[in-house]
């Protein structure tokens, strides 16, 4: 009896000690992640690289966020305050990160595509800065994030390639960039969308009739594009409230509200 006591103490000890151990190495992973990209950001002020030292738990970091349990980092929110280099791939080593904001900064470079992986990622705020290349498919192959935003940039290329899962998607903000092609029909799988800019780009042919599908959208931003066709009965079928911004924003000056009415039957 006393020797199966000693066991399951031994055994209890074992598994506590395993478990300190492996968060341990789960938060070494976290602090080794920040680090990575600190290392190659620069600012005016030097700002990261006087407030993220090692003398300090990374909880407690400038910008940083972690969960009360795990002490995990799930958000990295440093706004405004001229960063300049690039966005390492390192930052994926987050797994619980759920919020990535490095909005009107003055990064350059491309958007890893594996941040598109990060299985709790939420909200991706990168606006305004000089980032370039191609939006990684994979942010919308993510089926839970809820706002991209990558506005005032310099993104080339088709805005949108192969299948999208955006189901929680209720933000995509793409505008003021120089993405090409047509808006994919895909953007009717994205149900919860209620704001979607796409204007000052080069998008062209005509809008699809998937459009029609999103009844929670309420703001349409299309104007400064290649568009062409005409507004079809399937589009009517986005919700009232919102209609007026769709034709204003594609830009049919010539359309009264009495014709929208007349032709929408609203």
């Amino acid at each position: 009896m006393k020797k199966h006591s000693v066991l399951l103490i031994l055994l209890f000890v074992f598994q506590y000690y395993s478990v300190s151990i492996s968060a341990a190495s789960s938060n070494e992973t976290d602090q080794e992640a920040l680090l990575a990209f600190q290392n190659i950001i620069t600012s005016p002020s030097h700002f990261l690289a006087n407030n993220w030292t090692k003398n300090t738990s990374f909880c407690s970091w400038f910008g940083i966020t972690c969960s009360p349990k795990r002490q995990r980092v799930i958000a990295l929110t440093l706004p405004d305050l001229q960063l300049q280099d690039t966005i390492l791939p390192s930052l994926a080593n987050l797994p619980f990160l759920r919020e990535h904001n490095l909005e009107n900064n003055f990064l350059h470079g491309g958007i890893p595509y594996s941040l598109g992986h990060l299985p709790r990622l939420r909200v991706i705020d990168v606006q305004n800065n000089q980032l370039e290349g191609s939006t990684p498919t994979s942010l919308y192959q993510h089926q839970k994030v809820q706002k991209i935003s990558l506005a005032y940039n310099e993104l080339s290329g088709e805005m949108w390639k192969g299948p999208g899962y955006v189901l929680e998607l209720g933000v995509l903000n793409l505008s003021n960039n120089s993405l090409t092609g047509i808006t994919p029909p895909y953007i009717g799988n994205a149900k919860k969308l209620m704001n979607f800019y796409l204007s000052g780009n080069r998008i062209n042919r005509n809008i699809p009739k998937e459009i029609g599908n999103l009844n929670q959208l309420v703001e349409l931003y299309l104007v400064d594009n290649q568009l062409t066709g005409s507004i079809s009965a399937e589009h009517c079928l986005i919700s009232h409230r919102f209609l007026s911004r769709l034709w204003d924003t594609i830009a049919f000056p010539a359309l009264s509200f009495l014709m929208k009415r007349i032709l929408c039957q609203i």
